[in-house]
């Protein structure tokens, strides 16, 4: 259709056959296209928490496919995941950076309500990360991402029929706004954690 200018599509790592690449890689021919997967962690122990029903190696494989193919790659990271620290959201984001990801959409997990997820909240079995918290993670994957990826997404806006978790959430603009803030507080550069990495391994 001539009106089309672009094409982005979202799916799981495990569910990109080759013989759908391959008419992805036909329209990219003539279009922007990227693929956007649902990665969530690269940490097989939280992704068989989260029930995710593969592994971060389907990530990896289905990246390596599509990029073969000339099509941009977006994966969506999930911050705050049950078990998580820091440290390993970090490494998450390292990860798809070298992975040659083009770019990446966070947010931190919320809690819907109705879920598994709600009933370990409402147990005590999980707490969802405060707004400081979140902030302060936010920035390090960032930091922890290639200067030049594409971040589509910072923040998440749940509906609040549906949240019952953090309730923070909800004010969209002040999330964007403490942010904002943050970054300019502590001197923010994306890249500047991958940036030493790689001069540690020169």
């Amino acid at each position: 259709r001539p009106e089309v200018v672009g094409l982005a599509v979202g799916t799981r790592p495990d569910c990109v056959p080759d013989p759908v690449l391959d008419v992805l890689a036909d329209t990219a021919r003539n279009k922007l296209v990227w693929v956007e997967y649902g990665l969530q962690s690269i940490h097989d122990r939280t992704l068989k928490k989260i029930n995710r029903g593969h592994t971060s190696g389907a990530l990896f494989d289905a990246v390596r496919r599509t990029k073969l193919r000339g099509i941009l790659v977006v994966t969506h990271l999930i911050l705050g995941l049950p078990g998580e620290s820091v440290n390993d959201m970090v490494r998450t984001a390292q990860a798809v950076t070298d992975a040659g990801v083009w770019g990446v959409k966070l947010h931190p997990l919320y809690v819907v309500r109705g879920t598994a997820l709600d009933r370990m909240y409402r147990t005590g079995d999980y707490l969802p990360l405060t707004q400081s918290e979140a902030t302060n993670a936010t920035l390090a994957v960032m930091e922890a991402l290639g200067p030049d990826m594409v971040i589509h997404r910072m923040t998440s806006d749940p509906h609040p029929d549906e949240l019952s978790a953090p309730l923070w959430m909800l004010d969209r603009k002040r999330v964007r706004t403490e942010l904002e803030q943050a970054m300019i507080r502590t001197g923010f550069r994306q890249g500047s954690r991958q940036e030493v990495r790689q001069r540690r391994h020169m």
